[in-house]
């Protein structure tokens, strides 16, 4: 493949290196650039800062919990429209892609942190109208509108459901570049 052919590639940016990995395994290395940036917000405008996107598509893909019932735990959503954690600022992706799992809107939020249990999940539901929340896709959005990027969307798989319990301290498990730490 020439060097202008891999630039025309939808770029795929995953917080987590085993989101990647996923998505390598299902093939999408073939015809995406899959690329691990790490989890937060932080993360997201780094990258954004020193990467020249331009026309290519380019996606957020990786996992979500859910701040309702209805999304279970293993479904994939394309999120359609993105809410700030003060539930004040929104953006819709210009990105058409397939619906996955759930018809109709889809709200994604995100926060600084795993929401752990029902009680922060269902308060963050009423607060901002999200459905899924993570702690990328608002930075994500926020970027796109920035640099001007004309083709971006934001795919979700669930990993935690509504009722689902993390454990505190969740967030030490991935080191700042996307990496599993382990012992």
């Amino acid at each position: 493949m020439h060097a202008s052919q891999a630039s025309l590639k939808p770029i795929i940016l995953c917080p987590l290196e085993f989101e990647c990995q996923q998505l390598e395994a299902a093939g999408l290395d073939k015809s995406c650039e899959l690329i691990c940036i790490g989890p937060g917000s932080e993360s997201i405008m780094d990258w954004a800062q020193v990467n020249e996107v331009g026309d290519r598509e380019i996606v957020l893909a990786g996992l979500a919990g859910a701040l309702s019932p209805e999304f279970a735990a293993g479904s994939a959503h394309v999120v359609t429209r993105i809410i700030d954690e003060n539930g004040e600022d929104t953006w819709t992706p210009t990105l058409v892609l397939e619906k996955a799992d759930f018809p109709g809107e889809i709200i994604a939020t995100s926060t600084h942190a795993p929401l752990t249990g029902r009680i922060a999940r269902k308060i963050m539901n009423q607060e901002t109208g999200g459905m899924l929340i993570d702690l990328e896709s608002v930075a994500f959005a926020y970027a796109a509108t920035k640099f001007g990027w004309s083709r971006w969307g934001i795919v979700r798989g669930i990993s935690d459901d509504f009722a689902t319990l993390l454990p505190k301290g969740l967030e030490e498990w991935i080191d700042e570049s996307g990496q599993t730490r382990w012992g």
